[in-house]
C-alpha cells in the first residue's frame, strides 16, 4: 500500500512538472493576469454606475476594472445608473482604441442603461470613459475612466 502511494505521488509530481515545463516552452496562457474587480462571462457583465455628485470624484463604478474571460466571445457589457436624478449622455460609454471590437452599443430609451457587445478576440486593455449628466441638464459631468481587460 505504501509503495503504491509513493509511486502515485511521484507520478503526480512528474506530471505537474511536465505541464509547467510545457507551459514555459509554449509561452504559457498569455500575459500575466492583472487584478480585476469582476471577471465577466457571456451573460454576466453588469456594472453599476453610482453618482453622488456631478464632480470628478462624484461618479464611480462597483467594478472599475473588468476582465472578459478569454474563452468567451461576444460578451454583452451592461452599465446601469443607480440614481434617478442622473442619466447617460448619448455617448454614455466611449471605449478608447476599441475599434470594431466593441459594437452594437447604445443607451436605453430611459437613458439609464448603456450596452456594448465585446467581441473579445484577443488580449487587450481598454480605458473607457463613462459620460453622465443630471437628468434635466445638457451639461455632462466630468468623465470617469475605468478599464476593460479582454482575454483575461
Amino acid at each position: 500500500m505504501r509503495t503504491i502511494t509513493l509511486l502515485s505521488a511521484a507520478a503526480l509530481t512528474l506530471g505537474m512538472a511536465g505541464c509547467a515545463q510545457m507551459e514555459r516552452m509554449w509561452g504559457g496562457g498569455g500575459p500575466p493576469r492583472k487584478h480585476v474587480d469582476k471577471e465577466c462571462h457571456k451573460n454576466d457583465c453588469a456594472i453599476q454606475v453610482m453618482v453622488v455628485a456631478c464632480t470628478s470624484t462624484g461618479v464611480s463604478l462597483n467594478y472599475p476594472t473588468v476582465g472578459i474571460n478569454k474563452l468567451e466571445r461576444n460578451v454583452l457589457i451592461v452599465w446601469t445608473i443607480n440614481d434617478p436624478n442622473y442619466e447617460f449622455t448619448r455617448n454614455g460609454i466611449v471605449i478608447n482604441g476599441g475599434g470594431d471590437i466593441f459594437t452594437g452599443g447604445g443607451v436605453s430609451s430611459n437613458n439609464k442603461v448603456f450596452t456594448v457587445n465585446d467581441a473579445n478576440p484577443a488580449y487587450g486593455e481598454f480605458k473607457y470613459t463613462v459620460n453622465v449628466k443630471p437628468k434635466n441638464s445638457s451639461t455632462a459631468c466630468p468623465g470617469h475612466d475605468p478599464t476593460i481587460i479582454n482575454g483575461y
